[in-house]
């Protein structure tokens, strides 16, 4: 994996929680940090499954990733809500509400935001949806039939939105912020070949933040996709292109960070309400450092313990099930113990 990229996760997650640590109206393009995700996501399917032509083993791959820890945030959350719901803003106790957080089913709870029990996790939904559908097409030897059937199949999704009216489900998975998988599948097939010098892609870098700095005040929910995505591919542009030349961060906060971006990501506004409801001086400052320790924290008590678990049973499953195959042609074993 691009070691580059774990600077970029802890450059995203950071704009996010600044975003939140300040409010919106303080740090606005800091939501900007979810549209970086989302490219990087799609460009990591791409560049790193070159190998992969199962879709099961791939799901499988993803779900172990993803949801160990947002169940367990989610649940902790919802128990949270259930005994102590002062410490909570806006979470409800609502079993069908928990029970679609966890399966990734998007729904307007009674404030008319649509996200789930875990406040941040609708970007999970995005992603739980994407991955779902590159396991479909994951199956073509060549990767730019995956990428073609993927995009095609967002792209269409994307103008039905725009003609039709429908349920929360259908005006979720047809907004315009998916083509922002678009856009990283398509950098990942492009990228073997992308070589960029420090100075042209400190420049891409810099044009893609600071477009999307100027863009903030036009973006809205229905056109964020379309207008954020072009200046979140030059940001991951700049950062592959720059370490195929050579050049890889080295920083071990920033890896360290980038490492703990999705436990950052997705526990820091529980943090910063906490250090509200506190009082506490320079409140923003604190929940950042304190959300960034948390994280750290997590990452290794949660989340790399339950993944490597996961991945372990799911590797002697695969074992055994090789094993019984060979089982099945004892002749031919045995052709081959003589042969050698």
């Amino acid at each position: 994996m691009l070691t580059n990229l774990q600077g970029l996760r802890a450059l995203a997650a950071m704009l996010v929680v600044l975003y939140h640590a300040l409010t919106a109206d303080v740090f606005g393009p800091g939501r900007f940090g979810v549209d970086i995700f989302f490219v990087v996501s799609g460009f990591i399917m791409v560049y790193a499954t070159k190998q992969e032509f199962s879709g099961i083993r791939f799901l499988a791959k993803r779900l172990i990733r993803v949801v160990p820890l947002y169940w367990s945030l989610t649940l902790l959350v919802f128990t949270v809500a259930v005994f102590a719901p002062h410490l909570l803003k806006a979470t409800e106790v609502d079993f069908n509400q928990l029970i679609k957080s966890l399966l990734f089913i998007p729904f307007m709870k009674s404030n008319g935001m649509v996200h789930p029990t875990l406040f941040l996790g609708w970007t999970l939904n995005y992603e739980m949806f994407f991955y779902l559908l590159f396991s479909v097409f994951v199956v073509f030897p060549n990767r730019l039939h995956t990428v073609i059937c993927v995009s095609t199949v967002i792209g269409f999704l994307v103008i039905l939105g725009h003609v039709l009216d429908g349920s929360v489900v259908f005006e979720f998975y047809t907004n315009a912020i998916m083509l922002e998988f678009v856009a990283g599948m398509c950098l990942g097939l492009i990228s073997d070949r992308l070589r960029l010098a420090p100075i042209p892609a400190l420049a891409l870098a810099v044009a893609g933040l600071a477009g999307a700095a100027m863009l903030d005040g036009l973006v809205t929910h229905e056109n964020r996709g379309l207008l954020f995505s072009p200046f979140a591919l030059l940001v991951v542009a700049a950062a592959v292109g720059v370490e195929k030349s050579g050049m890889r961060l080295k920083n071990p906060l920033l890896l360290l960070i980038g490492a703990a971006s999705y436990s950052l990501y997705l526990v820091h506004p529980y943090v910063i309400g906490l250090v509200e409801k506190l009082g506490i001086p320079a409140s923003w400052l604190v929940a950042i450092i304190l959300s960034v320790c948390a994280a750290i924290v997590i990452l290794y008590a949660i989340e790399r313990p339950a993944n490597r678990i996961l991945r372990g049973i799911m590797g002697s499953r695969r074992l055994m099930s090789l094993q019984v195959d060979s089982g099945s042609r004892p002749a031919e074993t045995a052709d081959r113990r003589t042969n050698t």
